[in-house]
């Protein structure tokens, strides 16, 4: 994928979370066709209806590779909204960011994406953030959303949407030498950041959720929305339950493998070390040079004295002027 800009990263979550009463989510927009599938409602102008129905089957393979991937399934049916208008987008959606691309409002069930024709965005970014809501929608459907953090949410959500990039090496590598990372929680105001400290909030999510799948079992995730589900308790505290590793710890862990990642990364990029780097490539690919054509010429030599062995010739070597050339000594 391309740099990761934040006009394609999805905003969603718990800022659209003002009322958590079960809606229904069938009312049809204003204006609107409606395509009823095996799980829901796509919502659409009629002049996309194409898009409408890429759109509802993709949203099909997504729910079966969240299934498989997370055993995550959907609890009910929910609807998504393609916005055709700016209007469109921000009644159903309320007042975001020009350069959000969708939102989750899981207080009705209900996807709200951004036509690719009014983003100005391709298909690729509209796929992109169809798959992160609908992990929104799951995640939402299993557990209670507001005790979910805000760091595992759209932690989740990104790398259900596959919005992780080099670029996001890059904003890391940078803040881990600056030391300024962002704390987990801090993340949970990541809505009330500037554009900058908002990629770097994205990139920190992606990165927590994938520490924490590589340093657990597989299904621990599912374990600890089980135990939740069971409990008024926390999410810090059900994780140390599950884990046996309070939360504060996993952070300085988390924040430690980060330095140690990505710190050579940024020292690659300064101007000296790429000097001294290719210098000592070249150094190196000089020496690999020698070595090689040393040995070509020794084979060489091998081959002569076994094909003169068989003469009567018996002479002295003496070296010509092309030695020197070739780098033999004798």
């Amino acid at each position: 994928m391309g740099i990761l800009r934040l006009r394609y990263i999805v905003i969603t979550g718990l800022c659209l979370l003002l009322g958590l009463a079960p809606g229904t989510g069938r009312a049809q927009p204003a204006a609107m066709d409606s395509l009823r599938v095996e799980w829901g409602t796509v919502f659409f102008v009629p002049r996309e209806e194409a898009l409408a129905r890429s759109t509802a089957r993709k949203v099909s393979g997504t729910l079966k590779h969240i299934d498989q991937e997370m055993q995550l399934a959907s609890r009910g049916p929910f609807t998504v909204v393609i916005a055709s208008s700016k209007e469109a987008y921000t009644t159903y959606s309320g007042h975001l960011p020009d350069w959000s691309a969708g939102a989750t409002d899981l207080s009705r069930n209900r996807v709200i994406l951004k036509s690719p024709r009014l983003g100005r965005t391709s298909i690729w970014d509209y796929d992109q953030t169809l798959r992160h809501e609908v992990m929104h929608i799951v995640l939402g459907q299993n557990v209670d959303p507001t005790r979910i953090p805000r760091w595992l949410n759209e932690g989740l959500a990104m790398i259900a949407g596959g919005q992780q990039s080099l670029h996001q090496v890059y904003t890391l590598s940078q803040a881990v030498v600056r030391d300024d990372l962002i704390s987990l929680g801090e993340l949970e105001r990541i809505l009330q950041f500037d554009r900058p400290k908002a990629t770097l909030a994205y990139a920190e999510c992606v990165s927590a959720v994938r520490f924490l799948q590589s340093q657990f079992p597989p299904g621990t995730l599912q374990a600890i929305f089980a135990r939740m589900n069971r409990s008024d308790n926390s999410f810090a505290r059900v994780f140390e339950e599950e884990t046996g590793l309070p939360m504060t710890y996993f952070e300085y862990h988390w924040q430690e493998h980060l330095t140690s990642k990505y710190r050579w990364i940024t020292m690659m990029g300064s101007d000296t070390t790429l000097w001294i780097f290719f210098t000592l490539l070249v150094i190196v690919g000089y020496l690999l040079l020698r070595w090689r054509n040393r040995k070509k010429m020794q084979a060489w030599q091998e081959e002569e004295d076994r094909t003169d062995s068989g003469t009567d010739w018996d002479y002295e070597y003496m070296p010509d002027e092309d030695d020197e050339w070739r780098g033999d000594i004798h």
